[in-house]
């Protein structure tokens, strides 16, 4: 998971970095507009799909997941049992 996610940051770098300079001649003064739509967006986006998981246990970010999948629960060991 932690790869898939540098991977993503760089792409979305390199995004941000090609399309820059078109934007910044384009907008002028407004040129991070257009970046902050996106971020406020996805601020709008994690605070209504994303789950807060601070301060719970292993079981309980399990127990929200399964209630989020809409009832379809997965039956087997929980994570505990598997590793230790």
């Amino acid at each position: 998971a932690m790869g898939a996610c540098s991977g993503v940051n760089w792409v979305a770098n390199f995004i941000v970095g090609l399309t820059f300079p078109a934007i910044n001649a384009a907008l002028g003064s407004y040129t991070f507009l257009p970046f902050a739509l996106v971020t406020f967006v996805a601020t709008i986006f994690s605070h209504i799909y994303v789950p807060e998981t601070k301060g719970k246990t292993l079981p309980e970010i399990r127990e929200t997941m399964e209630k989020i999948r809409c009832g379809h629960t997965v039956v087997e060991k929980p994570l505990e049992e598997k590793f230790f």
